[in-house]
């Protein structure tokens, strides 16, 4: 009677239990990389956006810094409207551009180049990319009392709060959102009387053209006047200082925030060898070792069946067989290492 072939049945708990003792270094080894990727996306997402705002605000520190400087080259040139007309073009285009930075960081919408275009999109929620205290210190400073921030914040150690705060009318106590409105103006006015004034004495007497009318212009009235000297207290006490503190603000938090990642991949890094080494020389390695114990007892098992069982079951000879032929290779390669 010959016997009907035998089918090995494979069961899903076995290959959970390979899974498990196999496949886990793979997957912890896919998980590192994808936190590690993630993590650093993330990151890399809320830089490119804190950059950008700093970029922005410096960029507006900037404008308001050398404004003045250049009305002031611009007032003092003698000459008629030709020839200061250059001078005055190149101070006009700085305070358009110190507005359109100013409205590019406070409002959303405005148009921007490519290197900017997120200041746009999310100015109205740049308070969320700051610690807490920075955002009310921020909201402050665009519509609450800027003189009492730069007092606490400011860099300068003589810094008058009294004066600050009876500042053209106390323009600097509703946040500096107005205040830059203010000093725009006051810019732009002086620029416009010495575009119309026509002055070409040594000693800077000369005319103004006020609704057809002339009359008398000095450029040292001008450069002496309140105006002039407002547009330069302005910038140097009030509007730079404070938008350093806003530009700093960004540039902190995107430094906080490659510094955290920096430190994060370190840790996860050294932590992710650690357990991995424990894990491959306290649990992997023996598992093999283990499972190769298994595998030679099961082929001493297979040595031990009578023959008759084996020439019944085709599948065990040729199971056998194979298993006789890898050891005489196994056996052919361990000689041939030793003569080596």
């Amino acid at each position: 009677m010959r016997l009907a072939p035998r089918r090995h049945r494979k069961s899903s708990r076995s290959l959970v239990i390979l899974a498990v003792k196999f496949i886990l270094p793979l997957l912890s080894v896919f998980t590192f990389f994808t936190v590690t990727y993630f993590v650093t996306s993330a990151s890399l997402d809320h830089v490119r956006i804190t950059q950008q705002f700093d970029m922005a605000a410096h960029a507006r520190m900037v404008d308001a810094a050398e404004t003045p400087m250049l009305t002031r080259g611009a007032v003092a040139a003698i000459g008629g409207s030709a020839t200061v007309q250059p001078l005055i073009d190149v101070a006009a285009k700085r305070v358009t551009s110190l507005e359109y930075h100013h409205r590019l960081f406070s409002y959303m919408g405005a148009a921007a180049e490519p290197e900017l275009e997120l200041v746009a999109e999310l100015a109205a929620k740049q308070m969320n990319y700051l610690d807490d205290a920075d955002a009310r210190t921020l909201q402050t400073l665009k519509f609450g009392d800027v003189c009492g921030v730069l007092a606490e914040m400011g860099d300068d150690p003589n810094f008058d709060l009294t004066a600050c705060r009876e500042f053209r009318g106390g323009v600097l106590m509703k946040g500096y959102q107005g205040a830059i409105l203010n000093y725009l103006a006051l810019a732009r006015s002086i620029l416009a009387r010495r575009q119309v004034a026509n002055v070409t004495a040594a000693n800077g007497v000369g005319v103004l053209l006020v609704a057809g009318v002339e009359v008398p212009y000095s450029l040292v009235d001008e450069m002496n006047g309140e105006d002039l000297n407002d547009a330069l207290d302005f910038v140097k006490f009030y509007l730079v200082p404070a938008f350093d503190i806003t530009a700093n603000f960004f540039a902190a938090k995107s430094l906080a925030t490659v510094d955290t990642m920096r430190t994060f991949m370190v840790a996860f890094l050294v932590a992710f060898l650690l357990l991995f080494s424990a894990y491959q020389f306290g649990v992997f390695l023996p598992q093999v070792v283990r499972t190769n114990e298994e595998i030679q007892q099961e082929r001493v098992v297979l040595l031990l069946l009578p023959a008759r069982l084996l020439q019944a079951v085709p599948e065990l000879t040729d199971l056998l067989t194979r298993m006789l032929e890898a050891e005489d290779k196994a056996m052919a390669a361990s000689a041939a290492a030793s003569e080596a």
